[in-house]
């Protein structure tokens, strides 16, 4: 027997014909059926059982096709192995994608590719979740895009981002103008449906489970639909209401003719994940894929905080320090991000200055807004500056570190400052009790949150090097993941910090005379460098001197100083 005989009888077991297999092996239909009764006579039994209409398998040729595949499967990746042992980034890579993602991540998608890897020419299907599972199992695609769950043998699988679901209703709806849309209120309008077959209609009916119940609204009706854009247009129709998901909003026709409305919390979602043989030989494709699929800053997408926490978490593992810079805003973020810093931090005195307060000025729930906006605005993870989690107890602290999960940031730090001119810091039990429930906060996430503790010592009036050590070994002890003590006065101070304790120690620069170099730094066992409101400072500088110089001398030079507009555009999202 031959590998071609092989690929032969594999082809009409999937096409069901002779002929339209003989067309997928550009042959002849009497080439193929001559090799299929030559293989079948080697073999002494028979493996199609020949029919008018449809071919179909004996029980033994089902087993044997079965082992076909896998051969030709293991025959390809000789080739692949070849291939990949020059660069694993060469070649085809045959990449498949559920009808509800593909048309609109791959636009996206491909010219990403194309810069990051051009050698690697991508063969694209779109299909049904169940039959891209074959096609991935049978090794017609080498990687699929599909909504987790998804689970079979032999596959690797692993998650890309979070897409959260929103309601479209027809212009003219009495939702129209709600803020908020439930669950509950679906099941009481005609819902628009994909029909059987999309994995989306049954992550819908799984959201309004009342819409297969008894005690369903009889006027509801479900209706169906074969894409997404022919929905939309339905919903634009006045047919009856639907769900989308985020990725498919902006996409199609009809925006002017439906409204679009967020669901009521817990806002459901589909997490979108990458699926792969085991077998495959060329992980560097797969990681690249990821990579690209996560450069599509996909609209309303939220990546993923355990991708982001694990990363984030490395970065600390050294061999050196790490800089983590602090934002303002998601303008300063993407360029933080554009220059290629690995990680973000908020700082509470520029969030301050951006709502024209003090630091120590902002409520809980501006902080973690603030926090939100540059989490959204980049792939990086980010660690927030959370002062002492808005109150003195450590129930609120606990609790502020569990709302900063929630608005995606995977790390966050709490201080011992209580806010207090007469009372400085707290004692260092609370002090520690803050810490260790937060830590407890921490653990019980579903991710690696990276709690930062820190004390204040040298910033509220305490330059005592000894009790900080002691606070720092203290909290430790608590549980924090990283240590941090503002305003150390010379090197030898950050030394005999770092010498004292075994987690990682955050270095902050941003204080005049205070602020020493990164080799420096690193030589002295510092692991993170974080800049406060360095950055905010030098920026509103700059604000200052250009304003100072139009107001005072009437002339433009900042200009000439500045970035251009098509520079700055080139940091912003398109």
């Amino acid at each position: 027997m031959t590998l071609t005989e092989l690929r032969y009888i594999v082809a009409v077991a999937r096409e069901r014909h002779f002929g339209r297999a003989a067309e997928s092996c550009f042959v002849s239909q009497p080439t193929l059926s001559v090799a299929v009764k030559k293989l079948e006579e080697e073999l002494g039994v028979t493996l199609f059982e020949r029919g008018s209409a449809e071919v179909t398998l004996t029980p033994a040729g089902q087993k044997i096709v079965e082992q076909a595949q896998r051969v030709l499967e293991e025959s390809a990746r000789i080739k692949e192995i070849a291939a990949a042992g020059r660069d694993p980034l060469a070649g085809p890579l045959r990449l498949g994608a559920i009808y509800t993602i593909g048309p609109y991540l791959l636009p996206k998608l491909i010219p990403i590719l194309r810069r990051t890897a051009p050698a690697m020419q991508l063969h694209i299907q779109e299909n049904f979740t169940h039959r891209l599972a074959e096609s991935l199992k049978s090794g017609e695609v080498d990687v699929i895009v599909i909504a987790l769950p998804f689970q079979e043998s032999g596959i690797e699988t692993r998650a890309v981002y979070d897409e959260p679901f929103f309601v479209a209703v027809p212009k003219g709806h009495p939702w129209e103008r709600k803020k908020r849309v439930t669950s509950d209120e679906l099941t009481r309008e005609s819902l628009l449906l994909l029909g059987e077959g999309h994995c989306f209609r049954d992550q819908v009916l799984e959201i309004c489970h009342a819409v297969r119940s008894r005690e369903r609204n009889p006027i509801a009706r479900t209706v169906e639909g074969g894409s997404l854009e022919t929905i939309r247009q339905m919903v634009a129709g006045g047919v009856g209401v639907t769900v989308l998901p985020a990725t498919s909003i902006g996409a199609g026709g009809a925006g002017d003719l439906i409204r679009v409305l967020p669901f009521a919390r817990p806002v459901p979602v589909r997490r979108v994940a990458l699926a792969w043989r085991r077998s495959f030989p060329r992980p560097e494709a797969i990681e690249a894929l990821r990579k690209a699929v996560l450069a599509c800053n996909l609209p309303q997408v939220e990546k993923l905080q355990s991708d982001k926490a694990t990363r984030f978490r490395a970065l600390h593992q050294g061999p050196g320090a790490f800089l983590i810079p602090n934002p303002w805003d998601a303008g300063s973020a993407r360029i933080l991000a554009g220059l290629g810093f690995q990680a973000l931090a908020t700082s509470s005195g520029a969030c301050a200055g951006t709502l024209g307060r003090r630091d120590g000025k902002v409520k809980r729930e501006e902080a973690l807004a603030h926090a939100r906006a540059i989490v959204m605005a980049t792939d990086l993870p980010v660690s927030a500056d959370l002062e002492k989690g808005f109150g003195d107890a450590p129930a609120a602290a606990a609790e502020t570190i569990r709302l900063a999960a929630e608005v995606g940031l995977v790390g966050g730090s709490i201080e011992d400052a209580t806010g207090d001119k007469d009372r400085p810091l707290y004692d260092l039990e609370h002090a520690s009790e803050r810490v260790a429930a937060a830590a407890r906060a921490a653990r019980a996430l579903p991710f690696a949150f990276t709690l930062t503790a820190r004390t204040e010592n040298f910033l509220r009036g305490k330059p005592d090097l000894q009790d900080t050590i002691k606070r720092l070994q203290a909290f430790e002890k608590a549980g924090a993941d990283v240590l941090m003590a503002p305003g150390l006065p010379d090197l030898a101070a950050v030394r005999a910090v770092c010498a004292a304790v075994t987690k990682p120690v955050n270095f902050m620069a941003g204080i005049k005379g205070k602020s020493f170099g990164v080799a420096e730094l690193q030589e002295a066992g510092v692991r993170r460098i974080s800049f406060a409101t360095s950055l905010y400072r030098a920026a509103m500088s700059g604000l200052l001197e250009a304003a100072r110089e139009v107001n005072e001398k009437g002339s433009f030079g900042y200009l000439e100083r500045s970035l251009t507009t098509p520079e700055l555009n080139s940091f912003m999202e398109n």
